[in-house]
């Protein structure tokens, strides 16, 4: 008996007959399903962006706002938030895109609901035209706002050209010198000038003052040297200043440049911040002379991290830098050269808590070498005097690490001088020569009351293989009787890599912060 079938006939809840149509309109709804499900499986979600523009000064931000909860905000002013419309009984977030304007340094003063980790709010990029995402998010209707600094720094830096300053006032931007004769920025007033929160770079000097009697700041700045392209010229210095009155340079990040020079000072010795120049990340001090497209690996011209020549004045310190020299990317002489330059009996030339590590000429390994980590210097031991030097580390600087040559009344005690006579990769430094020394070079009179005392050493010379730690033929008697060893025996690397873990431990303990908060190009 043949099967029979019954046809059936489908309809919705109103009797209306389903028809091809409406399974068509299923079957896609169906796909569209799959691909919301496939979406959230991979951890996609899309949402409108709330485009807020300018934020002026004070910026009150709805979270309940169905424009979008990804806010884009321009800061052209210092502005303090508020935030409104947090959902109740519901986690609600705001991620907010904060763009400086073309002045950039602006900053936001946070709702007192807002919490951060470790309870330090984040600081901002200042550079102009930079972004950070910050992202908050509330489990109690606003009561409370858990804050991170998501990303920093988006956005290139573009450069502007050489700039002379001729009237006191705060800089901030981001200056350029292609040209190795020409210094990025030129400051030709006596007024107070502050230059912050910048990115500098130049063929040739970053900075440099015209003006006798300059004042001058310069502060969370990022620098670079560039290779001048002259043959024989080397990178120009960061900073230079002649017959100047005040010079501040702190926590600054600066890279390939022939460091900083300061020459004639004649102060009365009663001033309190004639020279400060502190907290400040340095790399790579570089005199190599330029062959045009690169660098010569044997010739090079002076440069030092600081150079005070004819100082005269009350108020120097040098304290809390980090200068770490890479060997084949620098070429130094002197790191800290202090040259007839001097304080008073109650008013020294301070030079401590910084970390030094590593001074070399173009061939690290094979050359010969004058220079070396801090010293005393000068023609005469008359204008040298009332230095005291203490709780630094000088690590790797070859020749020496602590000299006094010349002068009076120039006291070193308190630092730690390490150096294993190698290169990281175990290749023998054959210029390594002495820990310490205390000689009047000049042989002129004056030279006294001069002491390298209470140090910790451990300088080894190779590839003679013995150790090397102090010579003191013209010390003040008994003033040199008190350092002590390292260790017995040979130095190694890993002597050096454990100065780098004290220095960072030290920096911590003591709450200091080194460099600038500008991120690196």
């Amino acid at each position: 008996m043949a099967e029979t079938f019954t046809p059936v006939i489908l309809t919705n809840d109103s009797g209306q007959k389903l028809n091809a149509a409406y399974f068509n309109r299923l079957e896609n709804n169906m796909e569209t399903f799959d691909d919301r499900i496939d979406a959230l499986e991979v951890g996609v979600s899309t949402h409108p962006v709330h485009a807020v523009g300018n934020s002026g000064t004070a910026l009150t931000l709805d979270a309940s706002s169905p424009s979008g909860w990804t806010k884009t905000i321009t800061l052209n002013a210092n502005c303090t938030f508020t935030f409104i419309g947090a959902a109740s009984g519901r986690a609600t977030t705001l991620e907010l895109v904060l763009t400086q304007d073309s002045t950039g340094s602006r900053t936001v003063t946070w709702p007192a609901t807002v919490r951060w980790p470790n309870n330090q709010a984040p600081v901002l990029s200042t550079p102009g035209g930079t972004a950070d995402v910050v992202s908050l998010t509330t489990y109690n209707s606003g009561a409370t706002w858990l804050g991170v600094l998501v990303g920093k720094g988006y956005g290139a830096v573009t450069f502007s050209s050489p700039i002379t300053i001729t009237s006191g006032g705060t800089y901030s931007g981001n200056w350029e010198s292609l040209d190795p004769a020409v210094p990025a920025i030129r400051i030709n007033t006596t007024a107070p000038v502050i230059i912050q929160n910048s990115y500098i770079r130049s063929r040739g000097e970053c900075i440099r003052t015209i003006a006798s009697n300059a004042n001058v700041t310069v502060q969370n700045c990022r620098a670079y040297g560039l290779n001048p392209g002259v043959a024989g010229t080397s990178p120009g210095r960061f900073f230079v200043s002649e017959q100047f009155n005040r010079i501040i340079i702190d926590n600054n990040d600066i890279e390939s440049t022939a460091g900083i020079y300061l020459l004639d000072k004649a102060g009365t010795g009663t001033e309190t911040d004639a020279v400060k120049i502190r907290r400040n990340r340095v790399k790579n001090i570089d005199g190599r002379q330029s062959t045009g497209a690169g660098f010569s690996t044997s010739l090079s011209n002076i440069a030092q991290f600081v150079q005070l020549d004819k100082v005269v004045a009350g108020g120097c310190e040098i304290s809390w830098n980090e200068v770490i020299n890479i060997p084949g990317q620098c070429a130094t002489e002197d790191l800290i050269n202090i040259y007839e330059s001097r304080g008073t009996s109650t008013n020294k030339i301070l030079i401590h808590n910084n970390f030094l590590d590593g001074s070399y000429p173009p061939s690290a390994a094979t050359q010969g070498f004058s220079g070396g980590g801090i010293i005393a210097d000068g023609a005469n031991n008359t204008s040298m005097a009332w230095l005291e030097v203490y709780d630094n580390q000088v690590v790797a600087t070859v020749n020496y690490a602590l000299a006094i040559a010349a002068g009076n009344n120039c006291y070193m005690h308190d630092n730690r001088a390490v150096f294993s006579g190698e290169l990281d990769d175990g290749t023998d430094v054959s210029a390594t020569n002495i820990g310490t020394y205390v000689w009047n070079v000049s042989g002129l009179t004056g030279f006294t009351n001069n002491r390298i005392d209470q140090n910790v050493i451990g300088w080894y010379q190779r590839p003679a293989n013995t150790r090397n730690d102090g010579w003191y033929p013209d010390c003040a008697v008994g003033g040199c009787d008190a350092n002590s060893s390292l260790h017995a025996g040979a130095i190694t690397l890993a002597d050096e890599a454990a100065e780098t873990s004290i220095w960072g431990t030290k920096r911590t303990t003591n709450g200091v912060t080194i460099g600038s908060t500008l991120l690196a190009l």
